[in-house]
Formats: C-alpha cells, sequence, structure tokens
C-alpha cells in the first residue's frame, strides 16, 4: 500500500503509515520488530518525502520517527555473539578446570534461558546448578555478563 498510486491514494498511504505507527507503538521490545524495519522504514521516508497533504506527510513523519526510535533500540543492544562471548567467558572463569561437557551444558542453559528472555536469577542457578556452589557461581557470572 505504501507505493500507491490513484484516486484514493493518498488516503490509503496515510492510513497504512497511521496503522504501522500504531502498531509500533504496541512493541514492547524492540527485537520484535527488527525482521520489519528494512521493509518498512525506506518506504515511510520515502512516503514522507513525496506526500503532498500535511496532514498525511504529518502521520508520515510520526511513523518515520517512531520507526528509527525502534532502530536505534536495536542498535544500542548487544549482539548475541558479544552476550554469548561474555557468557562463555564468565563459565570458562567461573568452572576453571571443569569438565568440557559440563562447561558446553552451561552454555546450552544459559542460551535457553536468554532466548526465553528469562532473567531471573533463581531459574538461572537452578539450570546450572550441575556443580553445586561453582553452578551457583556460575549462573551469577552469567547473569552478570
Amino acid at each position: 500500500a505504501l507505493g500507491e498510486r490513484g484516486a484514493g491514494a493518498v488516503a490509503l498511504k496515510r492510513q497504512t503509515a497511521l496503522i504501522i505507527c500504531n502498531m509500533s507503538k504496541l512493541v514492547d521490545d524492540a527485537r520484535d520488530a527488527a525482521p520489519f524495519l528494512p521493509k518498512l522504514l525506506p518506504g515511510l521516508v520515502k512516503l514522507a518525502d513525496e506526500m503532498s497533504d500535511p496532514e498525511a506527510r504529518d502521520v508520515c513523519e510520526r511513523s518515520v520517527a517512531l520507526m528509527q526510535r525502534l532502530e536505534a533500540k536495536i542498535a544500542a543492544m548487544a549482539s548475541a555473539d558479544a552476550v554469548k562471548d561474555a557468557v562463555e567467558a564468565a563459565l570458562a572463569d567461573k568452572l576453571k578446570g571443569g569438565d568440557a561437557t559440563a562447561l558446553a551444558y552451561a552454555k546450552g542453559v544459559c542460551g535457553a534461558l536468554a532466548a526465553r528472555r528469562s532473567f531471573v536469577s533463581s531459574e538461572w542457578a537452578k539450570g546450572t546448578n550441575f556443580s553445586g556452589a561453582a553452578g551457583a557461581a556460575a549462573a551469577a557470572a552469567a547473569m552478570e555478563a
């Protein structure tokens, strides 16, 4: 609908931009919007530049500003690789001389909990409790990372 042409195109484009704006306000976690930003943002920017109706242009500009805020939030987040490396370093430090299988298991548990966006320390401690006090220490280190 962003590339629509014709008699009712301005109203349709305005409504499309309004829907995108309202939908992006409902996003709790910016990572949920990440797959859509590369498709929507360029079209909205182009639409905001081309729109001759002042009200429709204002709606497009608000939508662009909101999408750019989401994009900035995503850019400020740590990358998955950086988090993985930090967790791996923290676990390796806490489980010095530990079994490689135990370390791989702890990394897997931490990765699964992070993917679930579960950051309750008791769950992390329970998930890495395979090595007693070292597991609790590893869970605390992984939570800090």
